[in-house]
């Protein structure tokens, strides 16, 4: 098996974390530590900035990749990251080198399914063509009892 990279870091296919050892408890591990990450990293961005910088990754090679929501909230970023990379060199994270990377515009969409449409109400049958149904069942109760029962079903809709 290989691992892909992407020029900062290496995907891994899960059948090889689990060949080198990898368990459900270091997954949640690193998924802890990305979102301690994170929320660092956000404590020093600007108010307006911190919700659009939605994932943190540090990878083995010291290589900062941050996540946000568009390619323009990538572009502020970009001007604040002088500030963040001095900040966490000293906070001791050894990062060489950052990447920023726009979320594709559809992994946020979320695809719902719409609403069947409504069933049309049943028609309200009139009173005159309830009295005409029940007039029809009772002539014919005596040669068709079922039909008159279909009748008068009918009639009490």
């Amino acid at each position: 098996m290989q691992a892909l990279s992407d020029g900062c870091h290496q995907f891994t296919t899960v059948a090889q974390n689990h060949a080198h050892g990898g368990t459900l408890a270091g997954l949640l591990a690193e998924s802890r530590r990305q979102a301690q990450l994170l929320q660092h990293i956000q404590t020093l961005l600007p108010a307006v900035l911190r919700p659009q910088c939605i994932h943190a990754r540090l990878d083995r090679d010291q290589c900062l990749v941050l996540t946000v929501t568009s390619p323009v909230w990538a572009a502020r970023l970009r001007m604040q990251m002088a500030t963040v990379h001095r900040q966490l060199l000293v906070a001791g994270y050894a990062i060489v080198v950052y990447r920023i990377r726009v979320l594709p515009t559809n992994a946020l969409a979320v695809t719902v399914a719409p609403a069947p449409p409504a069933a049309p109400p049943a028609p309200r049958l009139s009173t005159a063509t309830r009295e005409h149904l029940e007039q029809a069942a009772a002539e014919l109760t005596a040669n068709n009892p079922e039909l008159a029962a279909v009748l008068l079903r009918l009639a009490r809709r």
